[in-house]
């Protein structure tokens, strides 16, 4: 980002400068110098009328970094917290040039940095150290896009990430899983007849698009149903999906992917949807949108 943020740089190197030239000074007046002497200069440099900022130098800082990023945004550059569009569109080469210098690394390699990076708290970037509120507000929505596209990303590749927010500590963090469900697919029998490349766990997704689980869940456990669809050990599938339920990797109604599976195979082969499965794809595609 520093190649990126010229102006901005040389402005903080010149404040750096300047608590450098002003710490001096106070300690060749003085025997002896608080330990706390560079971040109280810093804060007067910053924020109170001095010989180097008349007016304080954050709101200086403040319209250049601003002055900045409308520049690099309007040229389309990639930066971290770019409009998200510049984001999008920038993912799938930044990451074939990952991929391209970390020959035995895999795509979730970096979707991990690129979250790492937009979980932190703003001010632990030097270009963001000084944003102001509204500043703030606009990159917290761009954060929040960001980070929803590469959860989906990584349900894409069989991956689960939850992100987990300390609403106290203003800090966030994630979890990540492997779903081998969506990584391996495998033969399976759907209505009676084989069909290659579908998860195992399709045809209990078909059962939730066609209506057919939630009539049976009425008189049947969720044991006896996968039994029917020979499927033992999958009746977590059926508990965990609904759309009032939390998200889960056995929800099928909170997974984009799963529902686009599902969906797309309904439409090629003219099956009917209940109004609950539509509904759920559709609260799935309006959250991502």
């Amino acid at each position: 980002m520093s190649e990126l943020f010229v102006k901005t740089n040389e402005f903080l190197e010149k404040i750096k400068e300047n608590i450098y030239l002003q710490s001096s000074i106070i300690s060749f007046d003085n025997d002896f110098v608080d330990e706390n002497l560079f971040e109280e200069i810093e804060f007067d440099l910053l924020h109170n009328p001095n010989d180097y900022y008349p007016l304080g130098a954050i709101s200086e800082i403040q319209l250049i970094v601003e002055k900045e990023i409308k520049e690099l945004n309007e040229k389309g550059v990639y930066f971290f917290y770019c409009k998200f569009k510049i984001y999008e569109k920038t993912y799938k080469d930044r990451l074939n040039k990952f991929l391209e210098k970390y020959e035995d690394a895999d795509s979730i390699y970096f979707l991990q940095n690129e979250l790492r990076q937009y979980l932190k708290p703003f001010e632990s970037n030097k270009i963001y150290k000084h944003l102001d509120a509204e500043r703030e507000k606009f990159f917290s929505y761009t954060r929040d896009r960001t980070v929803r596209f590469l959860v989906e990303q990584a349900r894409i590749i069989g991956y689960n990430i939850t992100i987990n927010v300390d609403e106290f500590e203003y800090t966030m963090s994630y979890e990540i899983e492997k779903v081998e469900v969506l990584a391996g697919y495998s033969t399976s029998t759907v209505n009676g007849k084989k069909e290659n490349k579908l998860p195992l766990w399709f045809p209990i997704g078909l059962g939730f698009a066609q209506g057919e689980i939630q009539k049976k869940i009425k008189n049947f456990s969720a044991r006896e149903i996968v039994k029917e669809y020979k499927l033992l050990g999958y009746q977590n599938y059926i508990t965990s999906t609904g759309i009032e339920s939390t998200k889960d990797p056995k929800n099928i109604y909170s997974d984009l992917n799963k529902l686009k599976i599902v969906f797309v195979y309904c439409i090629e082969n003219n099956i009917v949807m209940c109004d609950e499965f539509k509904k759920a794809y559709s609260i799935k595609l309006k959250e991502i949108s």
